[in-house]
């Protein structure tokens, strides 16, 4: 027997394995684990240290009230950073107004319904929703101290 043979054999099973682990590992994906989820921890350099700004998620009710919403409990399975960012970079993104709307329309349909389905399956136990707002909050403390600034919230999406 050529002694190049068995040599032949195990490095084929052994980048068959590999590929049978990494086809896996896009089938059936593993929650994120910290130091290797996409965190954007200090990967930007921030030059304005008197503001901040954040997106938030609110709900609305069939009287018009407007309720507070946990993106982690009410909309499982998704996580707060990873719909934070999808959010923003439909808000970015250079295409027309409508395009975006069309994206947003898209993406709050599913996240309504998906409300409705975890209220259903006992995820929670929050109201019944009509729609859902969109709002973007300003944190400005250039002239006040942080722990007393209330964020400016403005209304940017309605669906």
């Amino acid at each position: 027997m050529d002694k190049s043979k068995p040599r032949k054999i195990t490095i084929t099973a052994l980048i068959s394995i590999l590929i049978v682990v990494q086809l896996t590992y896009i089938i059936f994906p593993v929650p994120e684990l910290w130091p290797f989820s996409p965190y954007a921890m200090y990967s930007k350099i921030h030059k304005n240290f008197n503001s901040s700004t954040g997106i938030e998620i609110i709900g609305v009710t069939s009287d018009g009230s407007e309720v507070n919403l946990d993106i982690s409990r009410h909309f499982t399975p998704f996580n707060r950073n990873n719909l934070r960012v999808g959010i923003i970079n439909i808000l970015k993104k250079r295409e027309t107004v409508s395009e975006k709307e069309k994206r947003l329309n898209l993406l709050f349909e599913f996240l309504l319904d998906q409300y409705m389905k975890n209220k259903n399956a006992n995820y929670h136990k929050g109201a019944d929703l009509v729609s859902l707002n969109l709002y973007v909050l300003t944190w400005d403390w250039s002239n006040v101290n942080p722990r007393n600034t209330e964020p400016e919230r403005k209304l940017i999406y309605k669906y």
